[in-house]
């Protein structure tokens, strides 16, 4: 006589699937956090390394330039006209490689891989944009730079519409704590500009800063004075 093996068919039972589709979601729950996370420090690192470059570029340009910056804007509001692109050349770019929208300093259209783009800011959607500016500041309409250059220690009453004096490096008195570049949707940075106006806080509240002295920082909003308690003297914004 033959023997035919019994055969058992098996399926999960309800609480079972249940069990691990629960199981599933906690892992969930931990793993997206920490992944999110870790895709926001890379941002954030990578807008530092932007920012290091371009204080290179500035050093630069003042090198060849009797120890003066560039202005943040020497004439009318063109991308051309403007610091960033003063320095284009000074951070290793041809001067031919700069073509609009694919590779030039506003972020709001093209590919721009670029250092002048913070990866959070360039990508960041423009119908929930505000989420990531100042409170009280708005984006600057069709515009989406990354960075501005700090005019508050021009020379006094030299900022206006048609252009800014060149800051002067020596004018300067504490390099380590004074900002030079900071995140900006607009090409001019400064106390009254952050603010009120361009000021961007895109890493988790708070935004990366460069130095005169060419080290940058991870500054909450909370960190950066406000305008209310600033005046001419204020080593952060005027270098005093």
């Amino acid at each position: 006589m033959q023997y035919n093996p019994r055969k058992t068919n098996y399926a999960f039972t309800l609480i079972e699937l249940l069990t691990v589709v629960a199981i599933i979601a906690i892992l969930s729950a931990l793993l997206i956090p920490a992944i999110n996370n870790g895709m926001n420090a890379a941002k954030q690192t990578q807008c530092l390394s932007n920012m290091k470059q371009i204080g290179t570029g500035l050093m630069g340009y003042a090198g060849d330039n009797n120890g003066s910056l560039p202005p943040v804007v020497h004439s009318a509001n063109y991308q051309e006209q403007t610091w960033g692109y003063l320095i284009w050349t000074y951070v290793g770019y041809s001067t031919g490689a700069f073509n609009y929208p694919d590779n030039d300093l506003q972020g709001d259209k093209g590919t721009d891989k670029n250092i002048f783009h913070c990866p959070v800011t360039k990508n960041y959607p423009t119908a929930t944009f505000s989420k990531i500016c100042v409170p009280g500041g708005l984006m600057v309409p069709g515009t989406r730079y990354s960075y501005g250059l700090n005019v508050d220690p021009a020379p006094s009453g030299q900022f206006n519409t048609t252009g800014t004096a060149n800051i002067r490096l020596s004018s300067v008195q504490n390099v380590a704590k004074t900002a030079l570049v900071m995140e900006y949707s607009s090409w001019v940075g400064g106390n009254w500009f952050f603010y009120t106006w361009s000021g961007l806080v895109p890493h988790n509240g708070g935004c990366n800063i460069l130095f005169f002295d060419g080290h940058v920082e991870l500054r909450s909003l909370a960190s950066i004075p406000p305008v209310p308690a600033v005046s001419s003297t204020d080593t952060f914004w005027f270098g005093n």
